[in-house]
């Protein structure tokens, strides 16, 4: 089944790590595995740890608005593991 053929399942989360997204080329990388493969954004969720979001505040706020502008959805993973609250969470820009 290729990439198209997981939307009749529903949508993929996908985890990602901090090291991954730092320097802001995860969003390049997602916008062309979505021209190669024609996989509509809306249906793929990139799950980022709380511990990179709250360590690297700036970076991770221009680098989720960017992949949030691909349609990309966004959460995130292992919330309550680190020292966040639900209040800070309103400055990034998570769907989920």
């Amino acid at each position: 089944m290729d990439a198209r053929g997981w939307t009749s399942l529903g949508h993929i989360s996908i985890n990602v790590a901090g090291q991954q997204i730092q320097g802001g080329k995860i969003v390049e990388t997602v916008a062309e595995v979505l021209a190669e493969t024609g996989l509509d954004p809306q249906y793929v969720e990139l799950e980022i740890t709380e511990t990179f979001i709250m360590k690297n505040v700036e970076e991770a706020i221009s680098t989720l608005t960017a992949l949030r502008d691909l349609g990309i959805s966004l959460a995130i993973d292992d919330f309550g593991t680190g020292y966040s609250s639900l209040s800070y969470l309103k400055r990034y820009p998570l769907t989920s």
